[in-house]
């Protein structure tokens, strides 16, 4: 059982420095190490940093049962500082902002913040650094992430004064309606070294999809190792009893790592089924050669690129699954393998490896400069596992930003040149050059050409606006003009028939329902007293400039709202 007990000291200190009230921070600006009581260091604090995320409040739970269970470890000690989504905010043993310890009598927790708390702000993750290293000092420290997780993307916000929201995933936090970009995560860190907190020994994303290349690289001056996944990380993520374990029963960080990371993948394999998962730890010291290989191979795809019409430029779109006989874009069936089918995260390797050897027209430079990533990669990951990988992959490793030029400029271009790897690698040149566009072979001449392929259109419009008021139709216009997107839908504006049906498909099931929750969560908000649904119509349209073929059209109506009503 978890206890909730209020110690008077234990919360001073925590308010003082996490800014809860007015306390003299004199100590932090000298720049010294954390004060270091008499008490003998342990080998280790986990600090535990996140939110319930609107959805994994009971796997949240589930983890610091986890915890809680083993009992108290002098050698591992544990703190976190996480916050219950909205639907638990009346539970007074849940309420606001609470700091968790693992303490000789048991798992004690408390109340340190309302749940107005801000947890993207760097500021208050360094100082939860701060003041865990200061309360329970070691000789390690390790920092779990914990919350939803997304490949980096446009809302990976860059560092700023005032705070916007966005929905990036990492640490999304729904009483606030904010997310954490990894400029910020980067930040915190500068900042709690700069008050005087020990580098980390590690960073543990136990969220999906974020074990990329451009994250890892961002905080590597920060923490000596960093583990996590590229596919998507099960709701009960990491297996902490074992994690707790591995680290008491191994002389060094490393020979820990390596001890836990199978074992997690163990537990994913007996109870995720056929899902695919992966975990690795990479040594933040050894990225250099990697990311130099990276510039490299990406310096050599530029210049092909620049010369579009090129065979070799051809084959390159071409083996990237610009085909006419593939989905063009988040395709699961192309040559590329994406670790989510609605992200943009490539596998590193096997990427590089394809675009170099795929017949006709192979290229023995890039071939070179793909055998140094893998070397690099190779030098640089301490341990990895994976479980339900395709026939054609024995193993992955760790993911790169993968977008055609049109997505690219619509979604990322202003903020992925910020990224400390792209300013080394310049990947984003590559990226900004890789334009979509459907390309064929002629297996008789073994020769590639462009094949001519519809444009297609969505729109939307309000067909009969009925007893809607003027606002109520503002705000599901925005909502459905922010949606109905490419980069949203996972599709490309250019694509062909197949796709299209594809996307009707999308549109008339997943989609719909999507739009559905969204407009009766509006009108809810703009009538809470009434009982009664306004009529309306909206009309979505996918419609090509190919006069031969089909238009595709989906209505939803106040019906479709009364039905999900009565369903729910």
């Amino acid at each position: 059982m978890k206890k909730n007990k209020w110690f008077t000291m234990l919360l001073m200190a925590a308010m003082c420095v996490l800014g809860f009230t007015s306390c003299s921070d004199d100590d932090d600006d000298n720049g010294d190490s954390p004060d270091t009581p008499s008490e003998e260091l342990a080998d280790y604090t986990i600090l535990l940093y996140g939110c319930g995320g609107s959805n994994l409040d009971d796997c949240l739970l589930f983890n610091l049962q986890q915890i809680d269970g083993m009992g108290y470890n002098e050698k591992v000690r544990f703190t976190g500082l996480v916050k219950f989504s909205q639907p638990y905010q009346n539970d007074v043993k849940k309420q606001g902002t609470r700091l968790f310890n693992m303490t000789p009598g048991g798992m004690e927790d408390s109340q340190v913040a309302d749940i107005s708390f801000r947890l993207k702000d760097p500021q208050n993750l360094a100082n939860f650094i701060v003041d865990a290293q200061k309360r329970m000092p070691a000789k390690k420290y390790i920092i779990i992430f914990w919350n939803h997780g997304n490949t980096f993307d446009k809302d990976d916000n860059l560092v700023l004064d005032s705070y916007t929201t966005g929905t990036r995933s990492l640490l999304y936090d729904d009483n606030t309606d904010e997310t954490m970009s990894i400029f910020e995560v980067e930040e915190a860190m500068k900042r709690a070294e700069n008050l005087g907190a020990q580098k980390l020994s590690l960073v543990y994303w136990d969220v999906c999809l974020m074990n990329m290349i451009e994250n890892i690289y961002q905080i590597k001056d920060h923490t000596d190792y960093v583990m996590g996944a590229g596919h998507l990380t099960p709701g009960l993520g990491g297996n902490y009893p074992e994690l707790i374990n591995a680290l008491s029963n191994n002389d060094t960080l490393e020979d820990a790592l390596r001890e836990y990371v199978p074992v997690v993948l163990q537990m994913w394999r007996l109870t995720e089924g056929n899902d695919a998962t992966d975990l690795s730890v990479i040594n933040t010291a050894k990225l250099e050669p990697l990311v130099q290989g990276i510039r490299e191979y990406s310096q050599q795809l530029y210049d092909i690129m620049s010369k579009p019409d090129s065979q070799e430029a051809l084959r390159i779109s071409y083996v990237s699954g610009c085909t006419d006989e593939k989905r063009p874009f988040y395709a699961q069936t192309s040559n590329l393998y994406f670790f989510y089918s609605q992200s943009t995260s490539v596998d590193l390797i096997s990427t590089l490896t394809i675009m170099a050897h795929s017949y006709p027209g192979f290229n023995g430079t890039l071939s070179a400069s793909a055998t140094k990533v893998r070397k690099a990669l190779d030098e640089a990951t301490l341990i990895k596992a994976s479980n339900n990988l395709p026939s054609q992959l024995e193993e992955v490793g760790i993911g790169i930003h993968w977008m055609w030029t049109e997505d690219y400029e619509a979604t990322v271009k202003n903020v992925y040149p910020h990224l400390a790897f792209d300013k080394v690698a310049g990947w984003s040149r590559f990226m900004a050059n890789n334009p979509w566009r459907i390309v064929s072979l002629d297996t008789s001449t073994l020769k590639f050409s462009l094949v001519a392929v519809p444009t297609w259109t969505l729109s939307w419009s309000l067909v009969t606006p009925g007893d809607l008021t003027e606002n109520e139709q503002q705000s599901i216009g925005q909502y459905l003009a922010r949606i109905l997107t490419p980069q949203e839908l996972a599709y490309h504006k250019q694509m062909q028939v197949e796709a299209a049906e594809r996307l009707a498909y999308t549109l008339s099931r997943s989609v719909r329902e999507a739009i559905i929750k969204r407009i009766t969560a509006i009108l809810k908000e703009t009538r809470p007293n009434s009982t009664t649904v306004p009529e309306f119509t909206y009309r979505l349209t996918l419609k090509s400039d190919d006069p031969s073929t089909e238009e595709y059209i989906v209505e939803i109506t106040d019906e479709d709202l009364d039905q999900e009503a009565e369903e729910s």
